[in-house]
């Protein structure tokens, strides 16, 4: 995984990611507005297979799946 800094994403600055263009990318965010934006102008900028986790990470764990803090 890799982590995106919301705010370079929102200005559409996808340079650390061009070599994953062809990837899957699944984009979380707490929600999943924002990520849908993201996605929407990763795709615009040339990403092959973007997707947004259905209901952000709050529906996630809402479910009962497994996460872990990163240090």
């Amino acid at each position: 995984s890799e982590h995106m800094n919301v705010e370079k994403a929102k200005q559409n600055d996808f340079a650390g990611l061009e070599k994953f263009k062809t990837k899957p990318i699944i984009l979380v965010c707490n929600t999943g507005m924002t990520a849908s934006g993201i996605a929407s102008n990763m795709y615009k900028a040339g990403f092959e297979q973007v997707y947004v986790l259905s209901g952000g990470f709050g529906a996630w764990q809402t479910a009962g799946m497994p996460s872990a803090s990163c240090k």
